[in-house]
C-alpha cells in the first residue's frame, strides 16, 4: 500500500499524462477535465454522504430561525396565489416543533442557469429532519430529473402508527406549506418526499436519494481506457469504500470517484458530466 503522498503524486502524474481525461474525452464531452481532490478526515474517518456534501458545500446546516426567516420571504412572493399560506405555514411550523424531538434544517444548494450570460446562480431546497421516538424522519421536495438512476423509491417500511400519522398529516394538511421548502428554478420540483430510517447518519443519504438529488454506486472503470484503469487500480489498492458519487446539477452531474485513506482522508477525482438529450 502506497503512502498517501505517493498515491496523490502518482494519480497527478497519470492525469497529466492523459490530459486530465483518464476515461476518454467522450465521457466528459470535451468540457470538464478531472481534478484530483483530497479532504481532511470526514467525521473521524466515518464516511457519510451527509458529511461529504457538507465538505463540498452542497448542503449547509442552518438554524431554525434562519429557516423561518428565509421562508417568510417566499410567503410574500406567493400570497397572491395562496392567500392563506402565512397562517397555514405557521401551523406547519408548530406541527413540526410539536412532533419532532430534535430538528435539523439543511439548505440544499442547486444551480439556476442565467441563459443570457450562461452563468450559474444559486437556488435551493430545504431538508427538514427530526427524531420521532427512535426513528428519524426527513422531508424535502423531489427534483424532477429524468436522468436520475438512483433509488427514487422510498424506504419507508414497518412504520409505527405515530410516524404514519405524522406523514399523512403533512401530506393532507400542509401540502402548500411543503412547497415553501423550495426556492428553486421553476418546474424542477414535484411532490414532497419523506424518508424514515433508524440511523441518524443515513437519513440525509436516503432522503436526498429518493428526492433525486444525489446517489452513489460501486465504481468500476471502463477497461478500454488505459490510464483510467491504472488510476482505478491505484484507488482500489490504496483506499477503502471506493465509490462513484453523483450530485444534481441543472445541466449535468457533479461526479466524484474516490475512497478513504488509512488516516481517514478522502482522496479521489472530481468532474462534471452533462446530461445527454
Amino acid at each position: 500500500m502506497l503512502d498517501k503522498l505517493d498515491l496523490v503524486v502518482e494519480i497527478e502524474e497519470l492525469l497529466e499524462e492523459c490530459g486530465y481525461y483518464p476515461f476518454g474525452d467522450d465521457y466528459c464531452d470535451n468540457k470538464y477535465p478531472y481534478e484530483l481532490i483530497t479532504s481532511p478526515s470526514i467525521n473521524n474517518g466515518k464516511f457519510t454522504i451527509e458529511n461529504f456534501l457538507l465538505w463540498q458545500n452542497f448542503i449547509e446546516s442552518i438554524s431554525w430561525d434562519e429557516f423561518v426567516s428565509d421562508v417568510e420571504l417566499a410567503i410574500i412572493n406567493c400570497e397572491d396565489d395562496y392567500p392563506d399560506i402565512a397562517e397555514q405555514y405557521q401551523k406547519f411550523l408548530d406541527f413540526i416543533q410539536e412532533k419532532f424531538n430534535y430538528i435539523q434544517i439543511y439548505k440544499v444548494k442547486l444551480e439556476e442557469i442565467n441563459e443570457g450570460e450562461n452563468q450559474f446562480e444559486e437556488a435551493h431546497i430545504y431538508c427538514i429532519i427530526g427524531a420521532i421516538g427512535n426513528l428519524w424522519l426527513g422531508l424535502t421536495p423531489r427534483l424532477d430529473n429524468e436522468w436520475y438512476y438512483g433509488n427514487t423509491q422510498s424506504s419507508n417500511t414497518n412504520l409505527t402508527p405515530e410516524i404514519k400519522k405524522v406523514i399523512n398529516t403533512l401530506k393532507s394538511d400542509y401540502q402548500e406549506s411543503l412547497l415553501l421548502l423550495s426556492m428553486a428554478v421553476d418546474d424542477c420540483l414535484t411532490n414532497c418526499k419523506t424518508e424514515v430510517v433508524y440511523s441518524r447518519h443515513l437519513i440525509i443519504e436516503k432522503l436526498l436519494d429518493s428526492a433525486c438529488y444525489c446517489w452513489s454506486k460501486n465504481y468500476i472503470a471502463n477497461s478500454k481506457y488505459k490510464i483510467g484503469g491504472k488510476i482505478d487500480k491505484l484507488l482500489r489498492d490504496n483506499l477503502s469504500e471506493v465509490k462513484k458519487h453523483y450530485v444534481w446539477g441543472v445541466d449535468g452531474w457533479f461526479i466524484y470517484i474516490g475512497g478513504i485513506a488509512e488516516d481517514g482522508d478522502w482522496i479521489g477525482l472530481y468532474t462534471r458530466e452533462e446530461y445527454y438529450y
